[in-house]
């Protein structure tokens, strides 16, 4: 019986964070999730500014989580849209005049009388709230080396040696 091995240099890759996949989707899942469930809860409270800080929340976490940048935007943009249009979409539902009352505020801003404009801006306005939060959160991030550059770091402090590719070398 013989066994198919891979050789070691060829395909083998280095362990990395959330190396399998269903482990990275369920982490991002739990992270929208839970703040679709904070922007609605600010939305009840009144709280305009809630995507923004979900936003910085999901920025800052990414860096050091080793997240990719456009997975931490993405993620953003989602919870603002669905964080205010669930609660638009649940009052629809339950039959309260959100139309009357977008018509309303597009008349006393001097717009045409379109629900959909005033409803499109506002969830246009969530999602630049949370991009902002995010970019600012990624800005403000620690950022952490990748593990293979960090071990290779701490040998060459323990051996006094440099690192391979260190401009130190030359």
């Amino acid at each position: 019986m013989t066994e198919l091995a891979t050789p070691v240099g060829a395909g083998a890759q280095a362990p990395r964070a959330f190396a399998v996949t269903g482990q990275r989707a369920v982490a991002w899942a739990c992270t929208v999730v839970a703040g679709v469930a904070a922007v609605w809860a600010g939305s009840l409270l009144g709280w305009w500014w809630s995507p923004f800080a979900c936003g910085l929340v999901v920025g800052f976490a990414a860096r050091p989580l080793r997240c990719r940048r456009r997975s931490a935007i993405a993620a953003a943009a989602l919870i603002a849209l669905a964080g205010w249009g669930l609660p638009l979409l649940w009052r629809v539902l339950d039959g309260e005049p959100v139309g009357a009352a977008a018509r309303t505020a597009a008349a006393l801003a001097g717009l045409p009388p379109a629900p959909v404009l005033v409803v499109s801006a506002t969830m246009l306005t969530a999602v630049f709230q949370s991009l902002a939060g995010a970019w600012l959160g990624w800005a403000l991030g620690v950022n952490r080396p990748p593990a293979d550059q960090g071990e290779s770091n701490a040998q060459a402090d323990q051996d006094g040696s440099t690192a391979p590719g260190d401009p130190s070398e030359a």
